[in-house]
């Protein structure tokens, strides 16, 4: 067996399906069935039952799966390492979410750039949701999203924990004799939740969204959209005094003075950033950024971020 039939047979039992493996791999949906088809007549096994929901491992097939997995890690880690020796400079990739205040990576990396003059860090900022699975092909080294995924071929751990408060508009705040300091969430009923998309992170919608619907908030479906709202798109959506968005209180000093923004009660509203990275990856650069990332969220202080 090849490295070619692992990567093919691997790529169908995470997609679930032929065609969803074979638009991975930027094969034809024939030439990934014929290969797996030659697999199991080649060793005489079914390695996989086939249902209209998609495809499921059979016994022998779960075994292969765990040893091809295995294979193709210390294959590409191997691959890694005789990479590195013939450049001079080594590529990490980290992916950020929409609305993480600017402040907190910036000083990890910059420890991390003093510590490591030979990597190099490209920046890409996208959804939970599109990290994931850039993390899951190897297309990404490290992720800060908005929850914690739930396969085991990434390991996670909590860089930032925030508590959420309400941005108003100051004209509104007034009307509903708002309190300066902490506001109950049901006394938000009467405004609408200005949202983010639920397909950038599912988890977090629910979380949150969940919560608000607890409290008494009506909340409305938000429509899928191909990117994130800046948070100047949310302040002028707000400022028309109709909906409220939720923020971390370092929001206050960049809000527009027709805005306000009051702690929520309770704070049953939290932010949580999860630094991700392969489970199989072995970089030292890595490594430290997580912890660079761990020490650094308790001491420093954004200055931006609807979230």
């Amino acid at each position: 067996m090849d490295l070619r039939e692992m990567r093919a047979f691997v790529a169908v039992v995470e997609t679930g399906r032929f065609a969803a493996a074979a638009e991975r791999l930027r094969l034809s949906q024939p030439a990934v069935s014929h290969t797996i088809r030659g697999l199991e007549q080649r060793w005489g096994v079914r390695l996989l039952e086939r249902t209209r929901a998609g495809v499921r491992t059979t016994a022998a097939g779960e075994l292969l799966l765990t040893e091809a997995k295995a294979v193709l890690s210390r294959y590409d880690q191997a691959m890694d390492v005789l990479s590195s020796g013939k450049r001079t400079s080594t590529l990490l990739r980290l992916g950020i979410p929409f609305g993480l205040p600017a402040g907190m990576p910036a000083t990890a990396l910059a420890a991390l750039t003093q510590a490591w003059r030979s990597t190099v860090i490209a920046i890409h900022q996208m959804s939970s949701v599109d990290q994931i699975e850039l993390l899951e092909r190897r297309e990404l080294d490290i992720g800060l999203l908005r929850h914690r995924p739930v396969t085991s071929d990434l390991d996670a751990t909590l860089v930032a924990d925030e508590p959420l408060g309400a941005i108003v508009s100051a004209a509104r705040a007034e009307q509903l004799c708002l309190p300066a300091t902490d506001v109950d969430l049901e006394a938000l009923g009467t405004l609408r939740w200005q949202g983010f998309a639920r397909d950038s992170s599912p988890p977090w919608y629910d979380e949150v969204t969940a919560t608000l619907r607890g409290f008494g908030v009506h909340v409305e479906p938000t429509p899928a959209r191909p990117q994130e709202t800046s948070a100047e798109f949310a302040y002028a959506t707000v400022s028309l005094g109709n909906t409220f968005t939720l923020a971390p209180a370092c929001c206050r000093q960049t809000l527009p003075s027709a805005l306000t923004w009051r702690r929520i009660a309770g704070d049953p509203l939290r932010r949580r950033t999860w630094a991700v990275w392969p489970a199989t990856s072995r970089r030292r650069d890595v490594g430290e950024l997580v912890a660079l990332l761990e020490g650094a969220h308790d001491v420093e202080h954004d200055t931006a971020c609807v979230g």
